[in-house]
């Protein structure tokens, strides 16, 4: 059931506000207010809370590569696809470790290459997947640069 609209944008502004302003990219952070705005649509078009739920993970895939070309400035080429690009990530436990890597990819696909029946998301599943998102993308930019992310070159 859908609650109120004021009631829903306040509780994903609640969980937008948790981002990491200071570190996570322009780009990123223009990404995620699209998804809250796509969620919030959804009060007055059911079908775009699966719009939401796509662009998050389709914003998490822009992190990725966004990640990817910080880390290797000098081969800013990332993986072709989602899967190495996500192996890529968790071989260098860029992920959370309580999110399942083939998770992510799995979904992403379902999402992008649907075959026959389009996706029933829930209000409930679309503010999910955006505190999905803003974990993820907390955690691939944290508060602490110190604490960034250093890998060896390939």
């Amino acid at each position: 059931m859908m609650p109120p609209v004021q009631e829903f944008d306040g509780d994903l502004m609640v969980i937008e506000e948790s981002l990491h302003q200071t570190t996570v990219p322009t780009t990123i952070r223009d990404r995620v207010r699209v998804t809250r705005d796509l969620a919030v649509y959804g009060a007055f078009c059911y079908e775009f809370f699966a719009v939401s739920v796509y662009w998050a993970y389709t914003t998490v895939e822009m992190g990725l590569w966004t990640k990817f070309k910080e880390l290797n400035p000098a081969n800013p080429t990332p993986p072709g696809t989602l899967k190495p690009l996500v192996d890529w990530a968790t071989k260098h436990k860029l992920l959370p470790t309580d999110l399942p890597a083939p998770f992510l990819t799995a979904i992403r696909n379902d999402l992008a290459h649907p075959k026959g029946y389009s996706h029933a998301v829930t209000p409930g599943m679309a503010r999910d997947t955006f505190e999905i998102l803003i974990h993820i993308v907390n955690h691939l930019w944290p508060i602490d640069l110190a604490s960034s992310w250093s890998i060896d070159h390939e």
